[in-house]
């Protein structure tokens, strides 16, 4: 019988030290509901905003960068409760191919080109203790937010402010499909031919390399593995008339045109977040 993904990736003997204590190693959220919102953003307002980076922006055939949102509340995690707001690029450490266009290209990135990765660059949590562990072990750029999270009657709520001034940060009403739309189903066919669409669909985790942007305590695009997996998946068109996400008018982030086209929902989230190498 196959071992848990924990049983795998078991937490270390001894913790580390940051700056809100002693903590476990490595990341473990065990439940939780995460959201990825994703679609495309203007290149060259992204290749600029990269710019101190080693790395590449993939780019779909029109010319788009590959972008995403992530809205988490991580019920059970090893550093305890929190939610997560991040925002993502999608990027390899050599020049790639463009990707085809379509509402899920960004999953096509991550699951048909092996040097794939996801660069977490802006990031928000809503406790101390979990900031501490992805800047000081991750080598990741988190701030503290306040932030709220609701999840009732097929609707996603959220928001999430700065903890310093209380500006908005982002917020949003995300749809939640009771079960997969059929339309999405026939967009990720198209998007991935059928022999892709089918592996991708019966894969029981998902392993994606984090890069972390270049700062004082991690001077470099280090790769960090993470692996996931969740009960359910539910694989949506982004859809204006009933998904609404707001980003604050003065971040770096809503200057990037960004367009959503799709939502995955996870449902029973759980993940390992090994340390970067």
């Amino acid at each position: 019988m196959k071992r848990s993904l924990f049983e795998r990736y078991p937490l270390a003997a001894q913790p580390v030290q940051t700056s809100a204590g002693d903590q476990p190693t490595p990341y473990h959220v065990y439940d939780g509901h995460l959201m990825m919102i994703g679609g495309s953003a203007d290149l060259d307002a992204v290749s600029r905003l990269l710019a101190g980076e080693q790395i590449y922006p993939a780019k779909t055939e029109s010319g788009r960068a590959l972008m995403a949102m992530y809205v988490a509340d991580e019920t059970e995690a090893s550093h305890g409760p929190h939610t997560e707001l991040q925002f993502s690029f999608y990027v390899s450490h050599q020049p790639t191919a463009p990707v085809k266009d379509g509402p899920f290209a960004p999953v096509h990135f991550l699951v048909s080109d092996p040097d794939a990765r996801q660069m977490c660059f802006g990031l928000w949590n809503d406790t101390e203790k979990t900031v501490a562990y992805n800047r000081e072990v991750l080598g990741l750029t988190p701030e503290l937010a306040t932030s709220t999270f609701a999840r009732q009657a097929g609707q996603v709520d959220f928001t999430f402010h700065d903890v310093e001034g209380g500006a908005l940060l982002a917020s949003g009403s995300i749809h939640e499909a009771a079960r997969q739309p059929l339309n999405a189903v026939g967009s990720l066919f198209r998007s991935f031919g059928v022999r892709q669409a089918l592996a991708a669909a019966s894969m029981k985790e998902v392993a994606v390399k984090v890069v972390n942007p270049i700062n004082d305590l991690l001077p470099r695009n280090a790769d960090a593995q993470t692996i996931s997996a969740s009960d359910v998946i539910i694989t949506q068109h982004f859809d204006p008339a009933r998904d609404k996400i707001e980003i604050a008018a003065d971040s770096v982030y809503s200057q990037l045109d960004f367009r959503p086209t799709f939502v995955q929902h996870m449902r029973n989230f759980k993940m390992v977040y090994l340390n970067p190498q």
